[in-house]
C-alpha cells in the first residue's frame, strides 16, 4: 500500500519539469512569442513581463504551459497551434532569460 501511495506522489504531485529543446524552444519563441516580448524577453507592449527580470517565468513549468495554451490579457491562447513538444521547448527557452 505505502509503495502504491509513492508512486501516487511521484506521477502526480511532485512531477518533474517538462524536458524541453532549448534550441528549438528559440525558433517557437521567434516566431510566436517575439513581436510582443521582444528579442530579449524584455517586452516590446505596455504591460508585457520582462522575462530578463523573472516576471512571468517564475512560475512551475506546468503553470506556464497552462498559461501558454490558454492565453491571458491580450496574450492568445495557443491550444490547438502548437503542439505539446513545442510548448514544452518554448518554456525550456523562456527559462534561459532568466
Amino acid at each position: 500500500m505505502l509503495r502504491i501511495l509513492a508512486l501516487f506522489l511521484l506521477v502526480f504531485v511532485f512531477q518533474p519539469a517538462f524536458a524541453g529543446d532549448v534550441f528549438a524552444g528559440k525558433e517557437v519563441y521567434k516566431q510566436h512569442c517575439q513581436d510582443c516580448h521582444g528579442a530579449t524577453g524584455r517586452g516590446e507592449l505596455a504591460m508585457m513581463p520582462n522575462f530578463s527580470r523573472g516576471e512571468g517565468i517564475m512560475k512551475t513549468d506546468r503553470e506556464m504551459y497552462r498559461l501558454i495554451l490558454q492565453g491571458k490579457g491580450i496574450m492568445p491562447g495557443y491550444e490547438g497551434v502548437l503542439p505539446d513538444e513545442d510548448v514544452d521547448n518554448v518554456i525550456a527557452y523562456l527559462k534561459t532569460f532568466l
